[in-house]
């Protein structure tokens, strides 16, 4: 039988690698055509437009 500390130690160990896995794809949801703008350019390029949300981010002092 397995000890309790090394039966933590690993299910711990699985759970950081799932999590660190996942977060590659969760940065990479940009879509290419974007819809609902109401104030910017609707043929506003994909990198001018990350550029202000980061900017609105920034400002904000939110992540």
């Amino acid at each position: 039988m397995m000890r309790p500390v090394l039966v933590r130690f690993l299910l711990t160990s699985v759970a950081c690698l799932l999590i660190i896995g996942g977060a590659d794809t969760a940065a990479a949801q940009i879509p290419d055509k974007f819809t609902n703008l109401k104030v910017l350019p609707k043929d506003i390029s994909k990198g001018e437009l990350v550029g202000i949300m980061r900017a609105f981010s920034g400002a904000l002092g939110v992540r």
